[in-house]
């Protein structure tokens, strides 16, 4: 599922040769807090987006999970996608997770739920990953109960 790249090192005697299978690129997992504070800072709109890391071009996103640890108990519906600003922060996870009636815990993708098959990749420039939320009945200035954690696997090339 990785990339990996095979190497043949021989030794200072040159006689005896080692096969070393190491990562091209190198995985990282972040994780960001998302709180009530700053989910009612968006506003009274309906919509609004909070940007959590700018990553540099070429990084590749294989995979979120999104752990709501506090489910939102005002608005009347709560959703959020995640994503490069580039991908209107829905290109990572398209599908959006219901963030309202139950405190849960989804490995989720545009591929439909597992890690992404094909990652996406920051483009030339880099781009600002984010968490767009949607809201229904209520403006998100309105949210009294939200608390999240979005957790991204990147890959940082060599």
């Amino acid at each position: 599922m990785y990339p990996f790249t095979t190497y043949n090192i021989a030794s200072a005697a040159g006689n005896t040769h080692m096969h070393a299978t190491l990562p091209t690129y190198q995985p990282v997992w972040t994780q960001y807090a998302i709180t009530n504070a700053m989910v009612t800072a968006l506003g009274a709109s309906t919509t609004g987006t909070l940007e959590l890391i700018g990553l540099p071009e070429n990084t590749q996103i294989w995979a979120a999970i999104v752990n709501v640890t506090t489910a939102e108990t005002h608005l009347t519906t709560l959703t959020a996608t995640v994503g490069t600003g580039a991908g209107s922060y829905a290109d990572v996870i398209s599908t959006a997770v219901d963030i309202h009636t139950v405190a849960q815990s989804a490995l989720l993708s545009s591929s439909g739920g597992t890690v992404l098959s094909t990652p996406v990749t920051v483009q030339a420039g880099g781009d600002v990953v984010g968490v767009a939320l949607t809201a229904s009945g209520y403006n998100l200035s309105t949210a009294v109960a939200t608390v999240m954690k979005v957790s991204l696997l990147t890959y940082l090339p060599r």
